[in-house]
């Protein structure tokens, strides 16, 4: 929780308990605003994030079978596991 949303709250209950109920209500409706616009910016970051990420491509690896045999075999980038030794292409530049 942000720090200021605390101070909104004791400031509201200050404004109430002097009696002065509208400005308590004009923080109560301006944090509503501001903690709602804050969650649909959170969730969208958070959607643009998981796009972002959300990336497979067919990959080249070496993996050992059942026989000990090593065997090269294209997988997807979600089924690349430990232990594969993944095969870059002459082409690829590497930093």
């Amino acid at each position: 929780m942000n720090p200021f949303y605390l101070f909104q709250m004791f400031s509201i209950v200050v404004w109430f308990f002097d009696e002065y109920q509208i400005y308590a209500y004009c923080i109560i409706g301006t944090t509503i605003i501001s903690v709602t616009v804050e969650l649909i910016d959170l969730k969208r970051n958070f959607n643009n994030l998981r796009k972002m990420v959300d990336y497979e491509c067919k990959m080249t690896v070496k993996r050992v079978d059942t026989n000990g045999n090593l065997i090269v075999k294209e997988v997807p980038s979600d089924d690349v596991v430990p232990g594969d030794i993944i095969v870059v292409p002459e082409s690829t530049k590497m930093p």
